[in-house]
């Protein structure tokens, strides 16, 4: 009789396993600067992230309620900016926007060792991580711009960020139910067949 319950339980939990668990699943989350009635001089805290200063005078610029706002990377008292941005937990850099063409060379880099150098004159758009390498799985940014002159600077906007996936609670609940049935199915088992050989 037990063995047929243990079976029947055993089966149970392998069908809610594969039918009822959702995968977990990764956020995409988008920094505009606009959601918040903060706006100056950095840290700058979104959805978070956080945008820290760690060189220079860089800082949110529009007007509190204003959907138009961007980072600005200042050059007006120092050659260098340099701004951090941290997440919740690991996460990608996925890409951001580059609103007006800057006049000198600019870097981007990540805990994971990858860099990339935008050159100057690049084109106003979209900056594309997604298909680079090292750009997953990262602790922090930094976004590095050198060789400014006297109010020179550099404006970002729309940062994409994907965190990563987090197991879903109820998963990891049937994943431990299911191990602690099939381990008291292997312990009956085996009382039985050591009571079978006595």
């Amino acid at each position: 009789m037990s063995r047929v319950v243990l079976r029947t339980a055993s089966g149970l939990l392998a069908v809610l396993l594969l039918v009822g668990t959702k995968p977990a699943q990764a956020d995409l989350i988008s920094i505009d600067f606009g959601t918040s009635a903060s706006v100056g001089a950095l840290p700058y805290a979104e959805d978070g992230f956080t945008f820290s200063t760690l060189l220079g005078g860089s800082q949110v610029n529009g007007s509190a309620g204003d959907t138009n706002r961007y980072l600005n990377l200042l050059g007006a008292s120092t050659p260098n900016a340099r701004v951090r941005i941290s997440g919740p937990g690991a996460f990608d850099l996925q890409s951001f926007d580059l609103r007006d063409v800057s006049s000198q060379p600019w870097t981007v880099s990540a805990s994971s060792g990858a860099s990339l150098v935008i050159p100057n004159a690049t084109a106003v758009g979209t900056i594309d991580f997604t298909a680079l390498a090292g750009w997953t799985n990262l602790t922090f940014v930094d976004i590095s711009h050198t060789l400014m002159g006297n109010g020179a600077n550099l404006r970002l906007d729309n940062f994409v960020f994907n965190t990563q996936a987090v197991p879903e609670p109820g998963s990891l609940a049937l994943v431990a139910v299911s191990g602690g049935v099939l381990g008291l199915t292997r312990f009956v088992r085996r009382r039985r067949q050591a009571a079978a050989t006595r």
